[in-house]
């Protein structure tokens, strides 16, 4: 325990369900912290740590994590973004402003000749990013493969007249022999990007991909929020 700091004191505890005897609940910021040697570079036991069976204790009535702090020797031990903002920029073609990008709707039922229409119109908007949505990889109508290969078309036709090549980030989340084959597709179609919801397949399944897939740029999905991809 590193500090305490007082808040106030409630008459409503911050999730309903928990019962204080005295009717009264207290806030505060608590400051906490582990020894490094306690799970290392363990990414999955370190969330474990700060998110795991802390919240299940009954003197607790709510808590959320406000912030965390790492020791410099994660900077030097996991490699950051393989490609970053300047790589983005360089693809993309974009330097002065800021990258404009959208996600397919509806997120499931589009066939791929709709998506691929709604592409060519998004492309010709001069639009420099799009994604699938979290919910589709590879439904009855919009096999992955498929998807690919006619999309790519669209992003390829366009990059041969104008010299732009967007990116589209395919989302390959599920199995990990499934997400490999999926990188070989985009890979194969000219494809420069992908996606993975990381709620989806955990910290172990981005790693194992990031690892395996370093020649592709990748967004990782967190229910709706996207970031710049990084390379363990």
């Amino acid at each position: 325990m590193e500090n305490v700091e007082y808040l106030e004191t409630v008459d409503q505890p911050a999730i309903p369900g928990a019962v204080s005897s005295k009717g009264k609940y207290h806030r505060a910021m608590v400051k906490v912290s582990w020894s490094i040697e306690n799970f290392g570079y363990n990414l999955p036991v370190m969330v474990s740590t700060l998110q795991g069976n802390l919240y299940e204790i009954t003197q607790f009535t709510g808590l959320k994590l406000m912030d965390i702090e790492l020791p410099e020797s994660f900077g030097k031990h996991f490699q950051g973004p393989a490609f970053g903002i300047e790589g983005c920029r360089k693809l993309t073609g974009v330097e002065q402003r800021p990258l404009i990008g959208t996600i397919i709707k509806p997120s499931i039922g589009l066939t791929v000749e709709d998506t691929a229409a709604m592409v060519k119109t998004l492309v010709e908007a001069d639009i420099d990013f799009i994604k699938d949505d979290e919910l589709l990889s590879s439904s009855a109508n919009s096999k992955f493969e498929d998807r690919v290969v006619g999309i790519m078309k669209v992003i390829n036709a366009h990059a041969d007249k104008t010299g732009k090549k967007i990116m589209y980030a395919f989302n390959l989340s599920g199995e990990l022999d499934e997400m490999l084959a999926c990188y070989e597709t985009i890979i194969k179609h000219e494809g420069t990007c992908a996606m993975i919801s990381i709620n989806s397949v955990g910290l172990s399944g981005v790693k194992k991909y990031a690892i395996s897939a370093n020649c592709l740029y990748m967004r990782i999905a967190t229910d709706g929020v996207c970031l710049q991809g990084i390379r363990y």
